[in-house]
């Protein structure tokens, strides 16, 4: 739904609450997705002048090509998409602090990671930011929600009303990030570029060399620039990459993408040309942005293991197989 894909949805009052959903609803079960973030750096150090054109004195990288940083608000290439990558992942932080142990997660960290932006979509964030309109909108968003996530932080996990109470903040500070586009708008264009960045050129199936081993990280990669060669059956547009897998023995297997640093899909397909899939998922593992599917294989047979991303989710993903109880 539209609220959930921004981060904010719809209480029955009407009133505007935080939501870890960032997707259009899932079809399997679904669970904790704020969208992908970077773990990048704050810029946090001055330029070195007013229009300067050398390298910031900060960590944020290259220097500005416009007027000096004024703090939070810097748009600069440097500045900014470190702010913003900040932004999320304290969110998120915030929001798994006392949720990430029901939602299947083991720490913090790992429900964290998943519910930000991937490290490995920090280019398409750049590029994104220097396409679209309004950023001022974004700067205003951003600096919205870190003081949500440190609003939550000092509630602390005991008091839904202070919780609620920060929440209440959020929603009466971004209406004052403006209108025709709000603040939502633009985050919704934003997110959407990075989405269609990420997808690279046509390429062959399958990906990489296959594989019949069993256990943890079977095949690791990244979706950033992949393909979208499997928008067919319950897989969609986002970049992909395809595995195939032979299974040394008889039985049932249970295949999943814990350890994946965004909010993964699932599908099994019997080869690169089928039309349709074995199987397929989107949040299989408790209640968390994982993916689980298991089948029934006899010795010697492959089938072609495809990772995506949920609506425009792309990152670095790991898929493990385990023989089935």
């Amino acid at each position: 739904m539209a609220c959930a894909a921004l981060l904010v949805a719809c209480s029955d009052g009407g009133r505007p609450a935080i939501s870890t959903d960032a997707g259009f609803g899932d079809s399997a079960v679904d669970a904790v997705d704020s969208g992908n973030t970077d773990t990048g750096p704050r810029d946090t150090g001055p330029d070195t002048g007013p229009g300067d054109s050398g390298p910031d004195t900060g960590p944020g990288g290259p220097g500005d090509s416009g007027p000096g940083d004024s703090g939070p608000g810097d748009s600069g290439v440097d500045g900014f998409p470190a702010r913003l990558f900040d932004s999320f992942l304290e969110f998120s932080t915030a929001s798994c602090e006392c949720t990430f142990a029901t939602q299947g997660y083991e720490s913090v960290a790992q429900c964290a990671n998943v519910g930000a932006f991937s490290p490995s979509t920090r280019p398409c964030i750049a590029e994104a930011l220097a396409e679209i309109d309004a950023v001022d909108r974004l700067e205003c968003y951003v600096e919205t929600q870190l003081d949500l996530s440190r609003c939550l932080q000092s509630a602390g996990c005991g008091s839904s009303p202070a919780r609620m109470a920060c929440e209440d903040a959020f929603a009466r500070g971004i209406r004052t990030c403006g209108s025709s586009p709000s603040a939502e708008e633009v985050l919704f264009d934003f997110r959407s570029r990075v989405g269609a960045c990420a997808v690279g050129p046509a390429s062959s199936c399958p990906d990489g060399d296959p594989s019949s081993a069993v256990g943890d990280d079977v095949f690791r990669g990244t979706t950033v620039g992949a393909s979208n060669g499997f928008e067919r059956g319950c897989t969609n547009r986002t970049p992909d990459r395809a595995h195939v897998w032979t299974a040394p023995a008889a039985g049932r297997y249970t295949i999943d993408t814990v350890g994946s640093d965004y909010d993964t899909n699932l599908a099994v397909y019997g080869d690169c040309d089928a039309a349709d899939a074995i199987v397929c998922n989107d949040d299989g593992v408790a209640r968390t942005s994982y993916s689980s599917v298991t089948v029934d294989v006899t010795a010697g047979s492959s089938i072609l293991i495809v990772v995506e991303g949920f609506f425009l989710a792309a990152g670095n993903y790991t898929v493990n197989i385990q023989r089935a109880p």
